[in-house]
């Protein structure tokens, strides 16, 4: 019996570890440390931890948590201290316009660097991008933000993103690849059973378009994705009819979730 438990971990860590290994390219090439990334699974285990360690009165079980995390109990205390057990469901303004100005097509150069953009006028300008990424913030209070925390540069009518504020296609990367890892892993919250998870990786390649190009194609590729997501769902819903579940406690219905990565490679 600890013979099989031992392999079954064997096989857990392998299959964990090719992974990971995959992950950390795009840890190491935005720039995230193991011992950034080590603090941010601490937080990350915790707040996994915490959906299940809670004793009657919905009280939090400190040391259930140790235990199920590997986390010491001093850590597990300073978390429920100072950490909520829910990340934030919105992205800072200023951070979402910097994202978007660093990888809209719109805004980026032809080799992904953000564009000079005018202040007034029509077309591409300062004002568009607030508009698209800045919620309801006027873009003169937006350029003030940006200006007071030394984000931009503004000359002869246009403004630029500073240095420090662009992120690195390498970085951009890694945080699409994380988005939508997180929404493919995420726990359903509307009664899927979630016992079973098949998947199916593909993947194509075919020349690169130039950045004119690329609204394009992205917006064909989400007409297909749509009419694809439809023809499972007709399928799935064929196949339910064709051999039914049977009696079961609950009502339980097959989730399938897509994920599409598209990048341009050497």
């Amino acid at each position: 019996m600890g013979k099989a438990s031992d392999g079954k971990k064997e096989a857990v860590d392998a299959v964990l570890t090719d992974f990971m290994t995959e992950f950390a390219r795009c840890l190491v090439a935005a720039g995230v440390t193991s011992s950034r990334f080590s603090g941010i699974a601490k937080v990350a285990f915790f707040s996994a931890a915490i959906e299940q360690a809670r004793f009657g009165n919905d009280r939090l079980n400190q040391s259930a948590v140790a235990a199920m995390t590997g986390l010491t109990r001093n850590e597990v205390r300073r978390l429920a201290k100072e950490s909520s057990p829910k990340p934030p469901t919105s992205r800072d303004r200023v951070d979402a316009l910097i994202d978007g100005w660093s990888t809209d097509s719109a805004f980026v150069t032809s080799t992904y660097q953000p564009r000079r953009l005018r202040l007034t006028g029509e077309g591409v300008t300062f004002g568009e991008l607030v508009q698209r990424y800045g919620g309801d913030i006027p873009p003169r209070s937006m350029l003030r933000e940006l200006q007071r925390n030394g984000l931009v540069t503004i000359s002869g009518g246009t403004v630029s993103l500073n240095s420090r504020a662009q992120r690195t296609r390498e970085e951009v990367r890694f945080l699409r690849v994380a988005r939508a890892l997180a929404g493919l892993l995420r726990k359903p919250t509307d009664g899927c059973a979630g016992q079973l998870l098949r998947t199916t990786v593909l993947e194509v390649n075919y020349r690169a378009t130039s950045p004119r190009g690329r609204p394009l194609l992205q917006r064909r590729i989400n007409e297909n994705l749509a009419a694809f997501m439809t023809g499972i769902q007709a399928v799935g819903a064929a196949a339910a009819l064709e051999f039914p579940l049977g009696a079961a406690p609950k009502r339980r219905f097959t989730r399938t979730r897509v994920a599409l990565i598209t990048e341009d490679v050497e």
